[in-house]
């Protein structure tokens, strides 16, 4: 009996030091996207928010990054429990033109246990000296066919520019149409642009009037006089911030998302089939997990129409999810599917989907 009491004793020890042993920590995001930058910037800068959600008290013994081009800075070496740590980057565009994407290795430890976490940062650093990335509209030529707002936290706003010119011989109306409402437009010039003038238009994303999170795309036309010349996509990134809701409590009883499989296969599907994968979604945590938004980034891949879901914990649900060969020709494809969770450490999870399009003949 007194053996059998100490080796429960021993047990109960052991699980104790594990838990006061284990690094946890939550970030507020761990990649972000600066979107559309140019080289006129010069540095552009974020942050990034790092909480310790841990028993006990960790220390940051290190950061790199991949690139001289990018300075990283932080306000604290040494976090006790609950505390929170700012991340400062500053990203150099000079000279550095098309997408870019660099890390930043953070190295941190208690007095036990050490891990390592990455950070990423990426955009698109346009070269905004030279004219030959414009793109014509009617007569209304944009210095990029595309704003990409990036990554914005739930409650920011941004504000991202982009020059337009008027290319004909006369003063043109320029006005924009199905503006959405979370985005609004202004202009330097008054209703007018005169012939051959530059000016620039701020698009100002707000994440309150926001409904989506993830990825989305709105796509604001822009007219010419009374005529519509085409459409601006812009491209956002909008992400739950956690750390705002989160403590060393609560992340105890956090939610857990578990996706099977995490590759789908096609496998081989006839020229104009359909084929219906199952994808699960389980909840291994202690509160309901949130499925926020579930986004199919491939138009030949279908995902239900409804995008959200409360899971109880331990429990699960089933989406099917459908690829359609309509249009397509023989070969191999792949695309995505992007699932939004109230998971703090794995929010966003996305599914590669893969399949093989064969001729009638071969089947």
């Amino acid at each position: 009996m007194k053996k059998s009491i100490i080796v429960a004793l021993t047990f109960l020890s052991s699980i104790y030091v594990v838990a006061q042993s284990r690094i946890d920590i939550l970030f507020d995001e761990t990649t972000h996207d600066f979107g559309t930058v140019y080289d006129s910037d010069g540095i552009v800068s974020t942050q990034f928010k790092l909480m310790n959600v841990s028993a006990e008290t960790i220390h940051i013994d290190d950061i790199q990054t991949s690139c001289g081009c990018v300075n990283v800075k932080y306000d604290l070496k040494t976090l006790s429990t609950n505390a929170v740590c700012t991340i400062y980057v500053e990203y150099n565009t000079n000279g550095y033109y098309g997408k870019f994407a660099e890390d930043i290795t953070i190295k941190i430890s208690n007095d036990i246990d050490s891990r390592t976490q990455e950070l990423t940062i990426t955009g698109n650093s346009i070269d905004d000296s030279s004219d030959e990335q414009e793109y014509q509209l009617g007569d209304i030529r944009l210095r990029v066919p595309a704003i990409e707002i990036g990554s914005v936290l739930q409650g920011d706003i941004v504000t991202k520019v982009l020059e337009i010119k008027n290319t004909s011989r006369k003063a043109q109306k320029i006005s924009f149409d199905k503006v959405p409402k979370h985005i609004r437009i202004d202009t330097d010039y008054k209703k007018r642009l005169q012939a051959g003038d530059k000016s620039n238009i701020y698009i100002t994303y707000d994440s309150n009037k926001a409904n989506k999170l993830g990825i989305d795309t709105a796509l604001v036309y822009v007219k010419q006089g009374r005529k519509r010349v085409g459409y601006i996509p812009i491209v956002s990134d909008t992400k739950h911030n956690f750390i705002r809701e989160y403590s060393y409590i609560g992340f105890s009883y956090r939610p857990i998302i578990n996706i099977s499989p995490q590759y789908l296969n096609g496998s081989y599907i006839p020229m104009g089939g359909k084929y219906k994968v199952t994808l699960s979604i389980s909840n291994q945590g202690v509160s309901p997990l949130e499925i926020r938004n579930i986004k199919s980034f491939h138009s030949n891949i279908t995902v239900p129409k409804k995008t959200r879901y409360i899971i109880a914990p331990q429990d699960a649900i089933s989406l099917e999810v459908i690829i359609d060969t309509k249009h397509q020709q023989p070969g191999k494809y792949y695309g995505s599917i992007q699932i939004i969770s109230s998971d703090p450490e794995s929010p966003t999870r996305n599914i590669t989907v893969e399949w093989i399009v064969v001729s009638n003949d071969n089947v």
